[in-house]
């Protein structure tokens, strides 16, 4: 057959495609029944789609609702965010529709924020939001490096009005904030078996001391925090904290657990509960404490719930209380046992990060 395709249809253009146009025609169901002639090929998962939904789960499991938007921004929107570089212009398309979507996103930052400001007229909220989708890195002479990622944004009421909570100004109509979004994370992590540390970090879109680098095992995975006033002034946002994460799906592959997990029974045997205050350099981070305190033989859990300076503290230092929980999983530990593993790992903070015991 010698066939002259209509310039109309510009989805036909090989053989397997006029197939598909006689089959349409005269009915699927004439087609005859032949059974396949080799054994289903065995299914090759896509780890990468795989981590896709489960992070898309997992977020929409903590009452986040998903957003999808176009992956073309303008210069203006990475201005707005701090992430315009003059000497590093994302890639721009040859036929933009609008001068508004001209360039291909390196980051989420204002397709997201720009989702919040249209919704923010429609109530004072929680709201809510994440997208799971591309960027593209910019690189010089090349064409940029497209990367999976995942951003949230949280703002407004921590919880809908109703006339079960409290009046208005008690904690109960406090605002979404930095520690939401921390949470969001360390949930999202947690489901997936990962436990990151959250270092200082600093980036022109948060507010000053209010940012942290999501790091696990040397990695960069991504950055928490709470949206600069001036980046929030300028999407129009009236909140007077958001918070915001973004997390590389394409390093999180990369961390996640090797084989099978394995399920540790729950001990039958009560724990010791140990209150142990510490002074310690201020530039120590709470989260290297917490790391060795956990690491400690005996340490089944430690929660940190006090910082401290001031007054009886030596300048340049800090004081760190910690709840310190030991057990153990063939016996009930006695008192000298609690004692002695305690001692042990207050020489191990002394010599690893200088701590004391505060007196």
């Amino acid at each position: 057959l010698e066939v002259t395709v209509p310039y109309w249809r510009n989805d036909i253009g090989i053989e397997d495609d006029l197939v598909e146009e006689v089959v349409r025609i005269i009915g699927y169901d004439t087609v005859p029944t032949t059974m396949l002639s080799t054994p289903i090929p065995y299914q090759q998962p896509d780890r990468r789609r795989l981590l896709r939904e489960q992070v898309k789960d997992a977020l929409a499991g903590t009452g986040m609702q998903e957003v999808i938007s176009y992956p073309l921004i303008s210069l203006g929107d990475l201005e707005k965010v701090n992430r315009l570089e003059a000497g590093n212009l994302p890639l721009r398309i040859a036929n933009p529709l609008s001068a508004e979507q001209e360039r291909l996103r390196p980051t989420l930052r204002p397709s997201l924020l720009g989702t919040l400001t249209a919704n923010q007229g429609h109530g004072e909220g929680p709201f809510l939001m994440f997208e799971v989708g591309s960027v593209f890195e910019a690189r010089a002479d090349e064409l940029p490096d497209e990367l999976d990622m995942v951003a949230g944004v949280l703002a407004g009421r921590r919880w809908e009005l109703s006339w079960l909570i409290q009046p208005a100004g008690t904690p109960s109509e406090a605002l979404l904030d930095f520690y939401d979004a921390k949470g969001i994370v360390e949930g999202l992590l947690g489901s997936l078996g990962l436990a990151a540390d959250y270092e200082p970090g600093d980036d022109p879109s948060f507010h000053p001391g209010r940012c942290a680098q999501i790091v696990l095992g040397g990695v960069k995975l991504g950055v928490v925090g709470e949206l600069h006033p001036v980046v929030r002034e300028r999407f129009g946002l009236q909140e007077q904290s958001v918070g915001y994460f973004e997390l590389r799906l394409d390093a999180l592959l990369q961390a996640l657990p090797k084989g099978e997990q394995v399920f540790t029974p729950v001990s039958r045997y009560p724990e010791a509960t140990r209150d142990l205050a510490l002074v310690i350099p201020a530039d120590v981070p709470a989260g290297k404490v917490r790391s060795i305190i956990s690491r400690h033989r005996g340490v089944t859990g430690v929660d940190l719930f006090d910082i401290y300076t001031g007054k009886n503290i030596d300048p340049g230092t800090k004081s760190l209380a910690f709840h310190v929980r030991f057990q153990a999983r063939d016996r009930t530990l006695t008192t000298e046992e609690v004692n002695r593993s305690l001692q042990g790992l207050l020489r191990t903070l002394e010599r690893q990060v200088q701590a004391s015991l505060r007196s």
